[in-house]
Parts: structure tokens; C-alpha cells; sequence
């Protein structure tokens, strides 16, 4: 999850020439921001659906959106914009955690990155 300054077709093809694999395969939504992602990766599926439908569509996206809204409302209950990479990298670090197969590995390393508030 990154924390963007707008939805504008360079700023998302940008972001995703950065930090998706080009072998990657992405679905998604039918947004004119996404059109051209096909370029940058093997496979890109987009569908136009109703807001209503869409997580029927993309369950996983809307589930950890959902999730991360909780998490934010329900323990911090405010985020400022300045922190708000930070709160995201966390969450997709405990969400991801559930997978690690050496859990000292992935403390030590996250011991070694950046501390909060730091570029």
C-alpha cells in the first residue's frame, strides 16, 4: 500500500513501473487511470462493474481496505498525513507476517529499516 498524491495515469503507471514485478498479473477495476498498465506488466484484466459489485470482483482489495479502516478508526482514530506511509507499511507488514516461516528473520529486519518519520 503507498500513500499517493493523486490517481492520475502517470503518477499510477509510475508507481507501478516502480514496485510490481513485469511479470506480474493484475486485475482491477476499469478506472481510465489503469489503462495503461498492460505496458508494464505481462497481464493486466480490468472490468467495468458497478461500485455495488466490486467485492464480488476484487474480495481481497475490499477486504484489507476494510480492515485497514478499522485498525486506523478503531485504535489511532486519527492519522496525520505526514505519518500516514507509516501506518500503511505497518499494516501491510502485519498483515503479511501471518506467511513468515522464519519469524527472527523478519524481526531482526524489520529492527534495521528506517524509524518513523525519517525519509
Amino acid at each position: 500500500m503507498f500513500q499517493m498524491e493523486d490517481l492520475k495515469k502517470e503518477s499510477l503507471n509510475e508507481t507501478v513501473f516502480r514496485y510490481v514485478k513485469l511479470s506480474s498479473h493484475l486485475k482491477s477495476d476499469a478506472y481510465r487511470g489503469y489503462s495503461d498498465l498492460n505496458k508494464l506488466v505481462e497481464k493486466h484484466t480490468s472490468k467495468i462493474m458497478p461500485a455495488k459489485e466490486g467485492h464480488i470482483e476484487l474480495p481481497w482489495v475490499h477486504c484489507a481496505i476494510g480492515n485497514l479502516k478499522r485498525w486506523i478508526n478503531g485504535i489511532f482514530h486519527h492519522v496525520s498525513g505526514k505519518y500516514l506511509q507509516n501506518y500503511l507499511d505497518e499494516f501491510v507488514y502485519t498483515l503479511n507476517r501471518r506467511n513468515f516461516k522464519k519469524p527472527f528473520d523478519h524481526l531482526l529486519n524489520a529492527c534495521l529499516v528506517r524509524p518513523w518519520g525519517e525519509s
